[in-house]
């Protein structure tokens, strides 16, 4: 077998093939393109390519020396004859058959190959076929004149025609009831859709106040516990037993600048003592249950305030006392104090008197 076998059936496996002291052969991959010369598309092929760059020269020496059981020095021997048997015929003739891959050629002092088109390698594109663009032949025009056309007489056919018989005036669409129309009927439609809105709106904010009142209920019981139930009571009492103050406005007014600037002396009665005479309870919170009530208690004495639960008095809370005085007018000032104090405007003076 000729070293060109051995180089085609390399090529075929290897896709790079270098030829010492000549260049490299590969495969190279040709997009379809149409030919203009054959009228025809071509497909996409593989073809065989040359560069003069020497790339992978030892496969073709190893390939030989494999086949042939030689060394690879036999091998590299039969590959220089070879290159040199390439070389003489480009100096000779300007080309050298390398059949059937193709020839090499000298153009611009520079080693050409230019691949065979009969040759067929690799099967990447499945053997697609030329496809042939049928060619236009030239149309010769023909210039005919157009024939006469008879033009029918119509006058004559007039005279013997009758005339088509008038439609019947009961089919003929009419109008009995005219439409009026009054700009009002828009307005109207408009004012109903408006107000169809306005009232789904409000629903809407009905229902968010109520998820939110449901929500504060659930964590806060005791705040919603607290304006349903100490409100009512407090309004009553505190109605019926705050007396009114017959002192100027500028008196009532110093007596308060002068009971935030300097503390004040109270006396407060013990709850050991029994008295006989009317007595003022200070009153700062309301709660219906005991516990509640001495939660509060607990609360008022961590801020420095003895505060104590009333019994016995109108209504279904139990009153907690933050101080007890037999004259109103301390009893005045302290609650204003702890209105300040505890920033709680509510506080009220609840009046007891002794029972005969």
């Amino acid at each position: 077998m000729d070293t060109i076998s051995y180089l085609l059936e390399l090529i075929e496996t290897r896709k790079i093939v270098g030829i010492t002291d000549l260049g490299t052969l590969y495969i190279k991959k040709t997009p379809g393109r149409y030919d203009a010369d054959a009228h025809a598309f071509l497909p996409p092929k593989h073809e065989i390519a040359f560069t003069s760059e020497i790339k992978e020269a030892d496969e073709l020496k190893n390939f030989i020396s494999e086949k042939r059981n030689v060394p690879t020095a036999s091998a590299a021997h039969d590959i220089a004859e070879f290159v040199t048997n390439i070389k003489t015929q480009l100096a000779d003739h300007q080309f050298a058959d390398l059949s059937p891959l193709g020839v090499f050629k000298v153009i611009n002092d520079q080693i050409e190959f230019e691949s065979s088109k009969k040759f067929q390698i690799g099967s990447d594109f499945y053997g697609l076929p030329k496809i042939p663009v049928p060619v236009d032949s030239p149309v010769e025009k023909l210039h005919s004149t157009p024939e006469a056309i008879p033009i029918p007489d119509e006058t004559r056919e007039a005279t013997h025609t009758t005339p088509p018989p008038l439609p019947d005036p009961v089919w003929r669409p009419t109008v009995n009831d005219r439409y009026e129309y009054e700009a009002g009927d828009d307005d109207e439609d408009e004012t109903s859709g408006r107000g169809k809105r306005i009232f789904f709106k409000t629903l809407i904010v009905l229902f968010v106040i109520a998820i939110a009142g449901a929500i504060v209920y659930f964590f806060y019981p005791d705040l919603l516990n607290n304006l349903l139930q100490k409100h009512p009571d407090q309004q009553i009492e505190s109605a019926s037993v705050i007396d009114l103050d017959t002192n100027s406005t500028q008196q009532v007014d110093s007596t308060f600048a002068d009971t935030v600037k300097k503390p004040i002396q109270l006396t407060e009665i013990q709850d050991t003592v029994t008295t006989t005479q009317t007595t003022y309870e200070v009153i700062g919170s309301a709660m219906k249950g005991r516990k509640k009530v001495e939660q509060v208690i607990g609360n008022f004495a961590r801020r420095g305030i003895k505060a104590k639960a009333i019994d016995g008095l109108p209504g279904r809370l139990i009153k907690v006392s933050l101080g007890t005085f037999t004259d109103y007018n301390l009893a005045k000032k302290f609650q204003d104090s702890l209105k300040i104090k505890l920033k709680n405007p509510e506080i009220y003076i609840q009046t007891i008197k002794p029972k005969n």
